[in-house]
């Protein structure tokens, strides 16, 4: 997490908005199947909390809003949890017999 932050705060103001859309795909993803929170020493809200910021750093960024994409990006933002139940509904549905065979799981 630490890496991601400061890769993202580390580029251009106008390159962040492909960072902050994939920074927190990624945190859905990883809060969603619950992979690596436990094997990278951070709790499932922290994953939680930066992915809903930086859903929300997306939207409010100037190329959410040339291309019409605040509303689509600020959703998750402010309802991350409800975006997390159909990721986790079909990891624990489809691949929920990987758990015990997943390192960190």
């Amino acid at each position: 997490m630490d890496g991601l932050n400061t890769y993202c705060f580390a580029l251009l103001e106008q390159e962040r908005f492909t960072a902050y859309r994939q920074i927190a795909d990624r945190c859905l993803f990883v809060a969603g199947v619950s992979v690596i929170d436990i094997a990278h020493g951070w709790p499932l809200s922290v994953w939680e909390d930066r992915g809903a910021e930086f859903y929300g750093l997306a939207a409010r960024h100037r190329q959410a809003q040339s291309t019409e994409l605040s509303t689509t990006l600020q959703a998750p933002s402010d309802h991350f949890a409800f975006a997390l139940k159909p990721l986790t509904l079909l990891f624990s549905y489809y691949l929920g017999f990987l758990r015990d065979r997943l390192p960190g799981v």
